[in-house]
């Protein structure tokens, strides 16, 4: 299950709005031994759990404004070594205060969906340019071809995410670290890899699944819901965000780590608005 942990949650009305959506997904009320009747159209549920999580990100923070203003690549590398970004990104208050940070602390309700994004897409790049021999790209990234080469798929993944995407302790970034690995292992281990397009769409459909788990799981809810039922709504709501992302286009051809990172982060942005209308 998700990667909420012990987090107590945004306060906003969106993301109570949210709650009370995958409530609604999994069966509302009911806690200890008394388990919540099934909901009596699941699908028009999801529809309104993942237009509420899109919605409720899209509240946190500008994505759109940040990711189309693009983000420099030692601002995207800052966050890997524990930098500041250039971009602000909002909170459970709302808005954007134009100072971004790097990494979050727990209790922090500062967002950054958009560079998150970027930070991904920009280890991903790096997938790919160890795949194809790419020295130069991986070079950008402060990375050495033939030491990563002398490391297993596993270290490899682990060694890219860890450089770009970083170890913040807030919840946000455990998740964001998930589920670039993830998409590190796809290129890296398959013997044949996805294309961009592919793993971008999987990214992101992940990226805002694990950003919604982390909101809509609090502990309060968890209290309420049998693991299972849990898992159930979660495997519901990953199937529909994939269904819903399968159509964005990604640029073919060589892109720069910077390039891949900045149109990982812009159709994310697309991929949100969309959502929140579905």
């Amino acid at each position: 299950m998700g990667t909420s942990s012990g987090y107590g949650g945004s306060g906003s009305k969106e993301w109570k709005g949210a709650r009370e959506r995958f409530l609604e997904l999994v069966g509302e009320g009911g806690s200890g031994d008394t388990q919540p009747a099934a909901p009596s159209n699941p699908q028009i549920s999801v529809d309104g759990v993942g237009s509420a999580v899109a919605s409720a990100l899209l509240r946190d923070e500008a994505v759109s404004q940040h990711a189309n203003a693009g983000f420099e690549l030692s601002d995207i590398l800052g966050f890997g070594r524990g930098g500041h970004s250039s971009h602000g990104s909002g909170g459970q208050d709302g808005g954007s205060d134009g100072s971004g940070g790097g990494e979050r602390s727990q209790r922090s309700t500062r967002r950054q969906v958009a560079a998150g994004a970027a930070r991904a897409g920009a280890a991903i790049s790096g997938a790919y340019a160890l795949r194809s021999g790419d020295a130069a790209a991986l070079g950008q990234l402060g990375l050495n071809m033939d030491e990563l080469r002398g490391l297993s798929t596993a270290e490899q993944c682990e060694r890219l995410a860890t450089a770009v995407v970083g170890d913040g302790v807030h919840p946000d970034d455990h998740a964001l670290k998930k589920v670039t690995i993830e998409q590190l292992k796809a290129i890296l281990a398959a013997e044949t890899p996805p294309t961009a397009e592919q793993t971008v769409q999987s990214f992101i459909a992940n990226w805002i699944f694990e950003l919604g788990v982390v909101e809509l799981l609090t502990v309060k809810v968890k209290k309420q819901l049998s693991a299972d039922r849990i898992i159930q709504a979660e495997r519901q709501l990953k199937r529909w965000l994939k269904s819903k992302v399968r159509n964005l286009s990604f640029p073919s051809g060589r892109l720069s780590p910077k390039e891949f990172a900045n149109h990982t982060a812009r159709l994310t942005a697309q991929a949100l608005e969309l959502i929140r209308s579905a």
